[in-house]
């Protein structure tokens, strides 16, 4: 009997004519400034590092001195389209 009572109390409609909310307005909006705050944190800066890091490996030379991600300092022997040569003093 009690669960009669609550399914019957549920199904009545809002006092005074008003609409319920619709849930999938809020979760859109909800979804989109999610999005747009995951762009500025980590999508953003992501792209400008790796616009930085073309810059400077295109403007890599014969006889500069790097230092590579893993530490090892070297110089350019010679740059072909994507592979640099290295020698590395020990």
């Amino acid at each position: 009997m009690i669960p009669i009572i609550l399914l019957q109390g549920t199904s009545q409609a809002p006092a005074g004519g008003e609409q319920s909310p619709n849930p999938f307005g809020n979760l859109f909006v909800m979804f989109g400034f999610m999005f747009f705050i995951f762009y500025i944190l980590v999508l953003r800066p992501q792209r400008k590092r790796d616009r930085e890091r073309l810059e400077m490996l295109s403007s890599v030379k014969k006889n500069d001195r790097v230092l590579t991600s893993g530490g090892i300092h070297g110089l350019v022997m010679s740059v072909k389209d994507d592979e640099v040569s290295l020698r590395v003093d020990v």
